[in-house]
Order: C-alpha cells, then sequence, then structure tokens
C-alpha cells in the first residue's frame, strides 16, 4: 500500500455482533494474527471478562510506521463515528494529512529501488493483502493477577499525574 492510497480500517472485537457492524461500518475484519501491547492487553482483559470491546487499526504502509499518520487516524474515527452515528469534525486530520503529503512523498522518494519494486510486486502478487495480519500468536490468558497488577498500574500513573499537578499548581501559587 502507498501512503497515497485511501488507508484501510481492520478491527476485531470480543462479540459477534460487533463485527458484524464494524464490518457494515467498512472495516475488515481480523480473521488471523495478534493485536500487540496494552492494545491487545486490555482487548484481552475485556473479553476475558465477557464485556463487548472492539479495536480499530488503520492501515499505514510498511515504510511510515514510525511516521505520525493523521490519515489512518481519520480512517479509524471515520468507522468509528459510523459505529457510534455521532458526528465530529475531522476537518483538522485532513488538513493534517495534507500538511505531511510532501513528507510522505519524500521518504517514499528516498527509498531504494529495490525497495519500491518490492513494495509494488507485494500489492501485485499477493494472495493475502500485504497490510494482513501475521499467522496468530498463543493467545494471551489473562488471569486475576493480571488485571490487579494493571489496576495498580493505572492507580499508581494517576497518583502520580495528580502529584504532578498538585506541585505545579503550588509553583504557580
Amino acid at each position: 500500500m502507498y501512503h497515497s492510497q485511501t488507508l484501510g480500517v481492520w478491527g476485531t472485537a470480543t462479540h459477534p455482533e460487533l463485527l458484524t457492524e464494524m464490518k457494515t461500518c467498512g472495516a475488515t475484519i481480523m480473521d488471523q494474527g495478534s493485536i500487540g501491547g496494552l492494545n491487545g492487553l486490555l482487548l484481552a482483559a475485556v473479553k476475558e471478562r465477557d464485556l463487548e470491546g472492539l479495536c480499530l487499526l488503520g492501515e499505514i504502509p510498511i515504510y511510515a510506521t514510525q511516521m505520525i499518520n493523521p490519515k489512518a487516524a481519520y480512517a479509524i474515527l471515520t468507522t468509528l463515528t459510523q459505529m457510534l452515528n455521532v458526528e465530529i469534525n475531522l476537518m483538522k486530520l485532513t488538513l493534517w494529512a495534507e500538511d505531511l503529503a510532501p513528507q510522505m512523498d519524500r521518504l517514499y522518494e528516498i527509498l531504494p529501488e529495490h525497495v519500491k519494486e518490492a513494495i509494488k510486486s507485494a500489492e501485485q502478487t499477493a494472495t493475502v493483502p500485504a497490510h494482513s495480519a501475521p499467522e496468530a500468536e498463543p493467545e494471551l490468558v489473562a488471569d486475576d493477577a493480571l488485571f490487579d497488577e494493571i489496576e495498580r498500574f493505572l492507580q499508581q500513573h494517576w497518583q502520580q499525574k495528580s502529584d504532578e499537578e498538585n506541585e505545579d499548581e503550588n509553583r504557580l501559587s
């Protein structure tokens, strides 16, 4: 996929009804792969507690994975606003994506020719889209100890934030 193309949205959910709704709103359902990091951990925790949850992921070109991508954010938010039946103004994201387009063009231009050819070849010959998730990893099993650890971490994080804000207020007064 190239940065100049319309970026798609991939998603998964804890309940089949959410998958149907995501698909209706234009997301491609992930049927393989895994979601890493905190995103995957939170979704696993939600599923373990039999709550409804979903994860929407925006496509990004392989050569721009370390860049901010407002175009991907726009695609995700467009799907999410359709699912929630709400309207939000996405004009700033559109303008930001337009502002970043020349940088993305330059990034693509400096790629070695063999890399550009590999991207082009993958786009043309892939039976599974090049941006598809890798093979499935072992499922994360979340237990009460993991949930307790997450809760402790979040409480410490928010307490630290609160303490820092109080210090800032005290310095200003």
